[in-house]
């Protein structure tokens, strides 16, 4: 089976919107120029999460935030090392098409 797992940077923007553009449940919150507003927000980095195999393929889309920003942890952990992940406001979760088990 040939599968494919990618992470997408905002920033490749036509990359990013093909992807999204590609399925058919597509939808303008999953949209690069709507992720970056919350990221011009302080919101974090917007990634696209893409899979693919044989059978099924699925994105999702979060918001990946530095916690050592947060006030409760500034000083007590080091930056760049532990991440969490929310999605923007609007949506959240997997869009899924396929026939996979």
């Amino acid at each position: 089976m040939n599968s494919k797992f990618v992470e997408i940077q905002v920033n490749e923007n036509e990359r990013w919107n093909k992807l999204v553009r590609a399925f058919t449940k597509c939808d303008v919150y999953y949209l690069s120029g709507y992720t970056k507003a919350f990221q011009h927000h302080g919101d974090g980095e917007p990634l696209l999460i893409y899979y693919e195999d044989d059978e099924i393929r699925g994105m999702n889309v979060v918001m990946k935030r530095d916690i050592a920003t947060d006030m409760r942890f500034k000083g007590k952990i080091p930056p760049n090392t532990y991440f969490d992940l929310i999605t923007p406001y609007g949506y959240g979760g997997w869009v899924v098409e396929g026939e996979g088990n």
